[in-house]
């Protein structure tokens, strides 16, 4: 196994957890921006797929775009200093991120199954990136 310094196992969690929080950030905002549109459906983008389209690509759709390039590149950061077996499924706490947002701000509730995925996913994490 190779061994690298504990430094960049730290340096890892704190990107790819920042990574996480944009990214949970930034599909809230994606949802965002199917809401000018409706629910989506293939058979209704087929008759007005200019009309669409235009609604979709709004203010928080080229936010949610930047926000996902940022995230990649912060995450990129992360892997490029520790083993990836270890940092991507930290990225998970993407998910925790997301239940945040849109509990927050779009007053979406969190059922007790979701808050137990959550607990689940924080052990997951916490197991896998303590240094034993």
């Amino acid at each position: 196994m190779l061994q690298i310094p504990l430094e960049n196992l730290l340096i890892s969690i704190i990107f790819v957890i920042l990574a996480s929080a944009i990214f949970g950030a930034a599909t809230l905002l994606f949802k965002k921006a199917t809401m000018a549109v409706g629910e989506i459906k293939v058979h209704e983008f087929k008759k007005d797929f200019k009309g669409k389209v235009s609604k979709l690509l709004n203010k928080y759709m080229a936010i949610a775009i930047i926000l996902q390039l940022v995230a990649w590149l912060i995450f990129l950061m992360a892997i490029s200093r520790y083993q990836v077996s270890i940092i991507v499924p930290v990225l998970s706490t993407t998910y925790i991120f997301t239940a945040f947002y849109c509990n927050r701000f779009l007053k979406e509730k969190l059922s007790w199954r979701e808050m137990l995925g959550i607990l689940i996913i924080i052990l997951g994490v916490i197991i896998l990136t303590y240094p034993f």
